[in-house]
């Protein structure tokens, strides 16, 4: 089973939580608005499959992303943010990827994208299967 969805504009890479007033951390703006946009677009695409996704599987993530422009950004930064917008719609928690992959293309200054697919690995069958992962 997979499902696959483009996203259009620039890949936004999870940056780093800031110390806001009182010591208290926080995701920046852009990042948390780029995560509920993956997400949106996540619920969408499973929305649109013919039967039902399951949330308690394990995982492979491949993410082919197209840049504006030349600035380097880190790929690993990036599934953090794919993986964290996908929590709670494709799967319960990122935790069940157990494989990923990101690919970063030339540059496209006119149509930045990111294509994002997701496949069921392997079935969760229950409690046995959690003691596995262990």
């Amino acid at each position: 089973m997979r499902v696959a969805f483009y996203l259009a504009g620039p890949p936004v890479p999870k940056a780093r939580a800031r110390s806001g007033k009182g010591g208290r951390h926080y995701t920046p703006q852009r990042t948390r608005d780029y995560e509920r946009s993956v997400g949106r677009a996540g619920l969408a695409a499973k929305l649109g499959l013919a039967g039902s996704w399951p949330t308690d599987a394990r995982y492979a993530l491949v993410v082919t992303a197209t840049p504006r422009d030349r600035r380097t950004f880190d790929a690993s930064n990036l599934l953090k943010s794919i993986e964290d917008g996908l929590n709670g719609i494709l799967w319960a928690d990122d935790r069940q990827i157990k494989d990923t992959r990101c690919v970063i293309t030339e540059p496209d200054k006119d149509h930045p994208h990111v294509h994002i697919a997701v496949s069921v690995i392997e079935q969760d069958t229950g409690p046995a299967a959690e003691a596995a992962d262990a």
